[in-house]
């Protein structure tokens, strides 16, 4: 789905899925900064609420710090993986109790890779799929405070079922509820799925019960999606309010007079829209977005 400017992102190696992503990510990152583990994460760049977490193979699904519970581990180093001015997610790697702590000399080489990495995400979101994967009904999944999954709506096996078997592993949610129970609302995000997005809402289940969080997901909305679209493709707010008026069925011309700009200009920004997510025309553009 479309194409990025030049950016110093990194090979991406084919990646075909989050999971592969991270590991091509700590494989880069450990020429420079060894390490043991790592925790791979993506934040939704418009909430700023986690929308995966991976980590790396043989470490334990418990494992972690800092919203990724019960880490057991020596040293321990964050990269946030920014590229503009949102953030994308993160990348923190691990070392055991009996390697030595990390450097201030790996620091500093690994807070040169933040930009490239960064880059290489929202790259790797921007040529997925847009376009929400097929309506299925909205299906709900309470988690306990244990972070396991302690009950599930027929609908929210078949979400799980999607996101493959790490889904249903305790601790598959951790950053979702760990800023669920610190919100004072309900929290969104907008996940990448295997063939497109899909939103999930989570909040608190009860005022009385502070520990159980229900995450309800469903499909994403055309109106969900154009933030995402917006932030990967780096839309100007003109070109998104001209999106938003032809998803809402209007004409060019009647966009112009809305706009008060001449039909001419709003061409302008339907071409570049256009070019920017990678699509041949109107059709295909709002096809993207409505799946």
């Amino acid at each position: 789905m479309g194409t990025l400017a030049a950016s110093p992102a990194i090979d991406m190696a084919g990646a075909a899925n989050v999971c592969e992503l991270g590991m091509v990510m700590s494989r880069h990152v450990g020429r420079t900064v060894p390490h043991d583990g790592y925790l791979f994460f993506g934040l939704d760049p418009v909430t700023g609420v986690a929308s995966f977490h991976d980590r790396s193979p043989g470490l334990g699904r418990r494992a972690g710090t800092g919203g990724f519970p019960g880490g057991d581990f020596g040293g321990e180093m964050r990269i946030t993986l920014t590229c503009g001015k949102l953030t994308w997610g993160g990348l923190v790697l691990l070392r055991g109790r009996d390697v030595r702590p990390f450097s201030a000399v790996e620091a500093a080489r690994a807070e040169r890779l933040a930009g490239p990495l960064g880059a290489t995400l929202k790259r790797f979101l921007a040529v997925r799929p847009t376009c929400a994967p097929r309506p299925v009904a909205p299906g709900v999944v309470i988690v306990g405070a244990d972070d396991a999954i302690s009950a599930t709506t027929p609908a929210g096996h078949d979400w799980l079922d999607g996101f493959g078997p790490a889904a249903r592993s305790a601790g598959a949610f951790a950053l979702l509820t760990h800023r669920a129970r610190r919100a004072p609302g309900p929290v969104l995000s907008r996940v990448p799925v295997a063939h497109g997005w899909s939103v999930v809402h989570v909040q608190r289940l009860d005022a009385s019960l502070d520990d159980e969080i229900a995450l309800t997901f469903q499909t994403a909305t055309a109106s969900a999606l154009l933030p995402v679209v917006a932030a990967l493709h780096d839309l100007t707010a003109r070109e998104r309010t001209v999106v938003e008026h032809a998803m809402a069925g209007l004409p060019a011309k009647q966009i112009a007079r809305r706009l008060d700009l001449s039909p001419y200009t709003v061409n302008d920004h339907f071409k570049a829209v256009y070019r920017k997510v990678g699509v041949a025309g109107r059709d295909e553009l709002l096809a993207a977005l409505s799946g």
